[in-house]
């Protein structure tokens, strides 16, 4: 109880610097910090759940706090020892949750995470595939503000061991039988614990790992998740908004917005049939004259207005982009400006800028 009292309440909106400071001052995160690396019997329920309440504590700690992540961050090889040692999946995925935010939108520190570190934590992932571990691996390669460049150091460390990793690590459904299953698992309620939430992650992963141009990067993700097993999980029609959210933001970094010229893209049909595809979603969205409030068409609504709308924005403005190309497919393009434009009419619909830079391309190639 007494953890949890001085544990800040994360869902709160609260500015939460002045706690930060305070619990920093009294040096209470050096006697948390001691706590968690008590022995103690893999039955015991109760200390499961005070060595979690502990980590959350240090997540907290943390939080937002670039001082506090320093702090934190001496202690590094602890925590992976913790991670080594321990088996009890929920104290796992605690320590690799503190781990992360460490790291959390802070440049400096993910720039000294080394080889040793990325390749510790891919070799807890075959013990217990979740998406926590992937999302740790996310965060050192993507910082909030920092596009490519700085962060291509750790791009090119994580993919590295990305390619490299065995088959329990890498989940995709490049065949047909591996195709079918994924389908099936589309039609079920996607959840934290669920193998496509896994497959979700991992592409978002790959999507970071791309982001900013880097040709290294985008070469190893073409041999990972080809374009034809883009178009074909996209064009799926048990294919989940979640699922098409990652691979078209993964489709615009990996082939569009890219260092070299991705020729098929430009010169094939992919992107056209994944227009149509869009035409589709967009459509359903249009229907939806009022906001609505379940989970599904807000999953839409965010997939159109945020992916799809990159992703036609992108593409558009590539220098990589043939004039001959345009002429010859204005009827797609004249139907992705007039439902871009119907879209824009919606006051309801979030991301209306994007809607607005997609709809003034629209008009410049169709013009």
């Amino acid at each position: 109880m007494f953890i949890r009292r001085l544990t800040p309440d994360e869902s709160s909106s609260h500015d939460h610097r002045h706690e930060q400071r305070l619990l920093c001052n009294m040096g209470l995160h050096t006697v948390v910090i001691d706590l968690i690396q008590v022995n103690y019997d893999k039955s015991d329920k109760d200390m499961i759940q005070i060595i979690g309440l502990a980590h959350r504590f240090l997540q907290q700690f943390c939080n937002g706090s670039k001082s506090n992540q320093e702090l934190l961050y001496k202690h590094l090889d602890l925590f992976l020892r913790e991670l080594s040692v321990r088996d009890e999946v929920e104290t796992m995925r605690q320590i690799v949750e503190t781990m992360r935010q460490i790291f959390l939108n802070n440049a400096d520190l993910c720039l000294k995470v080394t080889e040793s570190v990325v390749q510790q934590v891919f070799y807890c992932i075959p013990k217990e595939r979740h998406v926590r571990y992937l999302q740790f691996l996310r965060t050192i390669v993507h910082v909030e503000g920092q596009k490519g460049g700085i962060m291509q150091k750790m791009q090119n460390l994580v993919m590295q061991e990305l390619v490299s990793a065995a088959d329990d690590v890498l989940i995709f459904y490049n065949d047909v039988k591996s195709f079918k299953r994924m389908e099936q698992l589309m039609r079920q309620e996607l959840s934290e614990e669920s193998e496509i939430n896994y497959h979700v992650h991992l592409v978002r992963l790959m999507c970071a790992c791309t982001d900013g141009k880097n040709v290294y990067t985008e070469i190893k993700c073409h041999s990972l998740l080809p374009l034809e097993d883009i178009v074909r999980v996209v064009s799926s029609k048990y294919c989940l908004p979640e699922v098409k959210h990652e691979y078209i933001l993964f489709l615009a970094h990996c082939y569009v917005d890219t260092e070299v010229e991705m020729k098929e893209i430009f010169t094939r049909d992919y992107i056209w049939t994944l227009f149509d595809n869009f035409l589709v979603d967009m459509e359903t969205l249009i229907a939806n004259s009022e906001p609505s409030s379940t989970i599904s068409s807000s999953v839409l609504a965010r997939y159109v207005t945020e992916a799809v709308m990159h992703l036609i924005r992108e593409f558009f403005a590539s220098p990589f982009l043939d004039p001959n190309t345009i002429a010859s497919r204005q009827s797609c393009i004249l139907a992705l400006l007039e439902h871009c434009y119907n879209l824009f009419q919606h006051p309801w619909l979030k991301a209306k800028n994007s809607i607005r830079e997609t709809n003034q391309q629209a008009v410049q190639y169709s013009s």
